[in-house]
Formats: C-alpha cells, sequence, structure tokens
C-alpha cells in the first residue's frame, strides 16, 4: 500500500461544490484532490465547477460616474440673456452653452435674436463701407458693369402720365418730384426725406398720386405715417388715384385750386 493511500485513509473529505461529507473517497477523487487541491462528492459537481470557472462572464457596461458639475448647476438659478426669464431647470445643452459662451437662453428663438443683432453689431462696427474710397470704387465698378439701384414704386423712373396729365391743369406753380427732408435722425425706421409727386411751394401743399399699390393695409399705414411726419413740418398733403387722374383731370384741379386759395 503507498504511503498516499494510507495518509487520505485517516482523512475526512468534503465536496469543494456543494459541500457534502465524503466519508469513502475513491481513487479519482483522492488524484483530483492530490493534484488541483479539490474533492466532488459526483460528476455533476465536478462539472458544475469547471463550467463556472471556464465560463466568461457577461461584459457589463461600466457605470457613468456621477459628474460633481451635473450636481453643482442644478442647485443655480439662471435666467435667459436675452429676454430676462426665469430658467429653473436647464438641460444639459443649455449648460453646455452657458459653459462655453457664458450665455443661457429660455427658447431657441431668443438665441436667434441675440445672434442677429450680435452679427448686426459687429458688422456695423466693421463695415467696409463707411469708407469712402470703398463707396467710391464700389460705384464706378456698379456703373461700369452697367447696374443700376432697385426703385420701389414710382420713384426713379420718372414723372407718371397722371402727374403729367394733372401738372397740365394746374399750371407752373407746381413742382414735380420734390424733396422734402425730414430732419429725423437715421435710426428706428426713420425717413431721412419724402418725395411729393407734386409740390405747391407757397402753400406747403402736396399731391401724392396712388396707384395700385397703395391699397394694401400694409402701404396705407406706410403712407399714414409720412402724412403725420409732413404735417409736423407744416405740410398738407392730397391723395388722389390714377383712375380718379385720368377720369376727370379738370375737377382734380378744381379741388386742388380751392384748396390752395383757402
Amino acid at each position: 500500500m503507498s504511503r498516499h493511500r494510507a495518509l487520505w485513509k485517516r482523512q475526512w473529505f468534503t465536496c469543494h461544490e456543494c459541500g457534502r461529507d465524503i466519508p469513502k473517497p475513491n481513487g479519482s477523487q483522492f488524484h483530483s484532490f492530490y493534484h488541483r487541491g479539490r474533492m466532488y462528492c459526483s460528476t455533476g459537481c465536478s462539472n458544475r465547477s469547471m463550467s463556472r470557472r471556464f465560463t466568461k462572464p457577461p461584459r457589463q457596461k461600466p457605470k457613468r460616474p456621477t459628474c460633481p458639475r451635473r450636481a453643482i448647476w442644478r442647485m443655480q438659478w439662471f435666467t435667459c440673456t436675452e429676454c430676462g426669464t426665469d430658467i429653473a431647470s436647464p438641460t444639459v445643452n443649455q449648460y453646455k452653452v452657458f459653459r462655453r459662451v457664458g450665455r443661457m437662453y429660455c427658447s431657441k428663438a431668443c438665441s436667434i435674436c441675440h445672434r442677429n443683432r450680435d452679427n448686426s453689431r459687429r458688422m456695423a462696427a466693421h463695415n467696409p463701407m463707411r469708407d469712402p474710397l470703398v463707396r467710391r470704387k464700389v460705384s464706378e465698378t456698379a456703373r461700369r458693369r452697367g447696374r443700376r439701384p432697385l426703385v420701389i414704386g414710382g420713384k426713379g423712373r420718372g414723372v407718371t402720365v397722371p402727374q403729367q396729365v394733372l401738372m397740365e391743369h394746374l399750371g407752373r406753380e407746381w413742382t414735380a418730384e420734390h424733396v422734402i427732408r425730414t430732419g429725423l435722425p437715421k435710426r428706428e425706421g426713420n425717413a431721412l426725406w419724402y418725395a411729393a409727386d407734386l409740390a405747391h411751394l407757397p402753400t406747403r401743399t402736396c399731391v401724392e398720386v396712388d396707384g395700385g399699390s397703395h391699397k394694401a393695409l400694409a402701404v396705407r399705414e406706410r403712407d399714414a405715417r409720412r402724412d403725420a411726419v409732413l404735417s409736423r413740418l407744416g405740410w398738407r398733403t392730397l391723395r388722389y388715384t390714377n383712375e380718379g387722374i385720368l377720369a376727370s383731370p379738370e375737377k382734380v384741379a378744381a379741388e386742388n385750386t380751392s384748396t390752395i386759395s383757402r
């Protein structure tokens, strides 16, 4: 009998997998214990132990560490840079913009409005057209290429047919396309000057010959603002349509003469 065999018969063994007592281990069990340091009560326990040891565990996605900044900005209070609205619970994207540019907006409309105003301010400060030399070169190039400025309405196209008909009945005291300076500052949409279709300078009376475009609501509001500005400057405005002048120019001329005489 081997010395090892005599020794293991005087020891007490337990299953390495399930923990059961093994009072009489056989030769193969003792062989496994002698070489691997483990003994199993059955083949099932041995297979389960081996499958657990050599099977790769499923890969777990590592947990994203909690960023300390995320906890800090949730305890702060922000306001919209554009409209001043309180932003009690800003989103992650809003906070990213705040960290990058130092501003936070409550909506995309406020962001676009602030960006457009900032671009306009930067362009006004560095506008090359403020240089007289640049303006002269641009004008010469446009004139050489045959370009003309865009014309709105009847301005810049000469005297229209209804204006010529009415001037023939009114007389030589009336001036066509007379420029009236408003003296208003160039801001907030103010007009620096208005061109009267027909103007009587001694009595400061102007006649406007309106076409079909003056029937629109926006154009009528613009005409009302124009009449109010000219009224503050001491000018009286009389308005007639192209159809009315061409249909009865004598009647329109008589109304103007009566207004001037009064």
